[in-house]
């Protein structure tokens, strides 16, 4: 294929494989337009006349010439990436790996939870602090403000699993976190449409 003249990426803001994708273009120092399909409709209408699928993320590469290749699955997109423009580097493989293992561990000490019952709250604790690095990690890799809310509600429910254990249940502590998620990505959904307003005019 021809050098590319123009990349957009359909995405995500909470998508954690398209996080993976944003911070392969950012290392690398490659420009690409962001089409966000939640935020804006339009581009997943686009993306379904095109593909005929819905699910992201998906590249969309134009040649100087007007050739256009759709790439799709964060791996492959990311592989192109580096071989693109990578320059003899190789593609991270450290980070995506520790998410998907702490994620199957998570799932695994909250089944192990519900069958368990005298180890309850360890097995909750841990798979929510699993639940958080997760999030957190993922938050630094892709800069997701939804992302970093979701580790703070984890971590929130870590403390109630702590205070309940000790028998402290005056307080409605998962209300809180809850409470706070809510309020995160309200703040979120809001500032993003307000950008996809200014986008438009």
């Amino acid at each position: 294929m021809d050098a590319p003249a123009h990349l957009a990426l359909y995405h995500f803001d909470a998508c954690t494989s398209c996080g993976e994708v944003r911070r392969a273009l950012e290392v690398l120092g490659v420009e690409a337009e962001l089409r966000d399909v939640r935020t804006e409709p339009e581009h997943l209408h686009e993306l379904r006349e095109a593909t005929g699928r819905t699910t992201v993320p998906v590249l969309r590469v134009e040649t100087a010439a007007g050739a256009v290749e759709w790439l799709a699955e964060s791996r492959a997109i990311v592989a192109w990436l580096y071989q693109r423009y990578g320059e003899g580097k190789r593609p991270p493989s450290l980070g995506p790996q520790v998410h998907r293992i702490a994620g199957v561990l998570m799932w695994v000490l909250f089944g192990l939870a519900l069958v368990r019952p005298t180890e309850r709250d360890l097995l909750f604790g841990g798979a929510l602090g699993l639940g958080a690095m997760r999030a957190f990690l993922q938050a630094a890799r892709t800069r997701s403000a939804l992302q970093a809310a979701m580790g703070s509600v984890f971590l929130l429910g870590v403390g109630s699993v702590v205070l309940s254990a000790r028998g402290d249940d005056a307080l409605p502590w998962w209300y809180g976190a809850y409470a706070l998620a809510g309020l995160l990505v309200l703040g979120l959904v809001i500032a993003r449409g307000r950008r996809a307003l200014k986008r438009r005019t």
